[in-house]
């Protein structure tokens, strides 16, 4: 998603002493890698694990059904007469 890096670069700024970030890239200290590696992974970690509630928050947004991405395997990709239809859309 866009701005995911920035995000987390954002993050990871909160949680050092001392940090120079620059949109999605960062300039920190040596002495704080093992931090940054940490909250970097904290908060992947927690994107993970909510990752569904995520993804249907912003279907939501977009007005989309979530649960026909969830059900993505009973698309028949493999019919050539397949049409899809729009009943994803409000």
């Amino acid at each position: 998603m866009h701005n995911l890096d920035s995000q987390l670069m954002d993050y990871i700024s909160s949680k050092l002493s001392w940090a120079l970030d620059i949109h999605d890239a960062g300039i920190i200290s040596p002495a704080e890698a093992w931090t940054m590696k940490e909250a970097a992974s904290e908060w992947l970690l927690d994107i993970y694990t909510n990752r569904e509630f995520i993804i249907a928050d912003y279907c939501n947004s977009i007005g989309i059904d979530p649960q026909l991405l969830f059900d993505i395997e009973t698309i028949p990709v493999d019919d050539p007469n397949y049409k899809p239809s729009h009943n994803c859309l409000k």
